[in-house]
């Protein structure tokens, strides 16, 4: 009852959010187990009207909200794509783990944004990385199946972090 009550009271409220308030409500919905799909519909078409004014780990904690609420919407992430995309200077390791998780979950691989993860955690010391980690980063591009071209040298790299 608790989280169906915060969900109404979120759902009137949300064009007063901020990117993060938008992000962190879902993530600790989807954390939570709630994955009331009233509040997802109505939070996407909010997060349409502002995702310009998301960072790395507000793309990141928003599409893997979605992705662990199985909550589908094409107009949505293609928009986080895009957002991603200009972000990923700042994004660190967990962000494009969780990231490339959200897309690949609810198979939205979006080619170019794939790319540039790849490219962007292959350039990273990886050496820090979890063996969680590093499972869900291969196991996110390999369900993208984006061939060896992209694959191939980030999968390198994977392998030199796991032989750490």
């Amino acid at each position: 009852a608790l989280f169906t009550a915060l969900a109404g009271s979120a759902e009137r409220q949300l064009d007063r959010f901020s990117a993060q308030g938008l992000a962190n409500t879902l993530w600790a919905f989807a954390k939570a187990g709630h994955s009331d799909a009233a509040l997802f519909t109505a939070s996407a078409g909010a997060i349409m009207r502002r995702v310009a004014d998301f960072n790395a780990q507000d793309v990141a904690n928003t599409a893997w909200a979605f992705a662990k609420a199985c909550h589908q919407d094409t107009r949505l992430f293609n928009a986080l794509a895009r957002s991603a995309e200009l972000c990923l200077g700042e994004s660190n390791v967990q962000d494009l783990v969780n990231t490339a998780w959200a897309f690949s979950k609810l198979g939205e691989f979006d080619a170019s944004l794939f790319a540039a993860m790849a490219q962007a955690i292959a350039s990273r010391r990886l050496d820090d990385l979890s063996t969680l980690h590093i499972s869900n980063i291969a196991w996110a591009f390999a369900k993208a199946e984006l061939g060896d071209r992209l694959n191939g040298p980030l999968f390198r790299e994977l392998a030199r972090a796991a032989e750490r």
